[in-house]
C-alpha cells in the first residue's frame, strides 16, 4: 500500500513541486502556477473538459445523475462568463487541470483516484 502511494505521489509531482503528503493516500497540491499558466493559454473553459467534475452549488448534492452533473457544470461556466468571474474561472481552470492529473494517475499507475478542488487545503 505504501508503495503504491508512493507511485501515485511520483505523478502529482509532476504536476506540481509544492506536494504536501497527508497521509498514506491522500495529499495536497498547490496548483496555483500551473493554473495562472493555464490561465495564459485559455480564456474559456468548456464542458468537455469537465467530464467527472460536480460542482456543489450547481446540482443536487443528493443525486447521483448525470443529466444533473452536467446542467450544473454548464450553470457553472456560464455564470463564469456571465460574470467574468476571474475567482471561478480560477477554480475552473484547476477542475480541468485536476482531471488532467486524475487521468495521468490512472494511466501510469492503474490507480483510480478522487480529487477536490478549493481556494486553499483548509475550506
Amino acid at each position: 500500500y505504501r508503495d503504491a502511494g508512493r507511485e501515485v505521489i511520483d505523478v502529482l509531482c509532476q504536476f506540481s513541486d509544492c506536494v504536501e503528503r497527508a497521509s498514506v493516500d491522500e495529499a495536497y497540491l498547490d496548483i496555483t502556477r500551473a493554473v495562472e499558466k493555464r490561465l495564459k493559454e485559455i480564456t474559456e473553459v468548456q464542458p468537455s473538459q469537465l467530464a467527472n467534475t460536480f460542482v456543489v452549488g450547481y446540482s443536487e448534492a443528493e443525486d447521483n445523475d448525470e443529466e444533473m452533473r452536467k446542467q450544473g457544470i454548464e450553470s457553472w461556466l456560464s455564470y463564469i462568463r456571465e460574470m467574468q468571474d476571474l475567482v471561478q474561472m480560477r477554480l475552473a481552470v484547476g477542475a480541468v487541470l485536476i482531471e488532467e492529473i486524475r487521468e495521468a494517475v490512472y494511466k501510469q499507475t492503474s490507480f483510480r483516484c478522487s480529487a477536490g478542488i478549493a481556494h486553499n487545503k483548509v475550506c
